[in-house]
């Protein structure tokens, strides 16, 4: 097990094998008990949803077509287009945002094999589906290769559905996340503690700093612990828009990149929308 802490510093286990992880994993077709294990815990595994082939093909043409590229993208830490950082690993730090709306005309392998073979899955969408009880609607979406972390949050306050809770997320993992690459942190059941006020209001957004406490003080008042769960390649994590999560980055600065693509969906009876367009999850 190795002994990590968010960027917050709270505690985290690390399994560094299976035998070592508490977070039970679903296959295909087990909906009813995807659902139920979501409802209870705010997040769920789902075992090789993704063909192993279409993870390798996708990583592919993000090492030929996009890393060798100079041209600006769209970047999920900045929300502004720019030119790969490239971090001391080699690898691109600033992850590319919704793969679907990039540029076709350079682009147009990630953008259409990205969203023709990932994001629209269809083993992908019946379990969002299944976790939503709706058709879902994709409203943001990141490509990582490298890892900086990411701070203690809820994605709800950021993104969210006109039905407050209806958002969903994915991770999908496009090879195998080891330990030290830097695993999502998932706090499970934390969606069931108040919705803070903060996050409620549009109007106040600005108040962030108050609504981060709102949410430290949730994780410490009630008793809840970080998991980072293992994933394979083709592995999917799927957690509820009010479940407490943070991104550790990796342990060593050489570590292997953490590939991997991320979706939000709310369902279809609320449109989704980014809260705000200058209001990030933070770093």
């Amino acid at each position: 097990m190795l002994e990590l802490t968010s960027l917050r510093g709270f505690p985290v286990s690390v399994p560094e094998s299976a035998a070592e992880d508490p977070s039970p994993r679903f296959t295909i077709g087990q909906d009813a008990e995807i659902a139920a294990y979501y409802e209870e815990n705010g997040y769920v595994i789902v075992r090789a949803l993704i063909d192993a082939k279409t993870c390798d093909e996708m990583r592919a043409i993000w090492d030929n077509e996009v890393k060798p590229s100079k041209a600006f993208l769209y970047r999920q830490r900045s929300s502004r287009p720019e030119r790969h950082d490239i971090g001391e690993s080699g690898f691109v730090m600033n992850a590319v945002a919704n793969v679907q709306s990039v540029d076709p005309r350079t682009f147009g392998r990630l953008r259409d094999f990205g969203t023709g073979q990932i994001l629209t899955s269809p083993n992908l969408i019946a379990v969002f589906r299944a976790l939503i009880k709706g058709k879902p609607k994709l409203v943001n979406s990141m490509y990582f290769e490298g890892n900086e972390g990411s701070l203690d949050h809820r994605d709800g306050y950021y993104f969210e559905s006109e039905n407050l809770g209806a958002m969903a997320a994915a991770w999908v993992a496009l090879e195998d996340i080891r330990a030290g690459a830097g695993r999502f942190f998932i706090s499970p059941r934390s969606h069931r503690f108040a919705f803070p006020e903060s996050a409620r209001d549009p109007n106040l957004l600005l108040e962030h700093d108050v609504y981060i406490k709102d949410v430290l003080a949730g994780l410490r008042e009630g008793g809840y612990e970080y998991r980072a769960p293992g994933l394979e390649k083709g592995d999917v994590l799927f957690w509820h828009g009010w479940t407490i999560l943070a991104r550790s980055p990796p342990a060593t600065p050489l570590v292997r990149a953490r590939r991997s693509r991320f979706m939000r969906s709310p369902s279809r009876t609320g449109s989704g929308c980014a809260r705000s367009r200058t209001c990030r999850p933070p770093r």
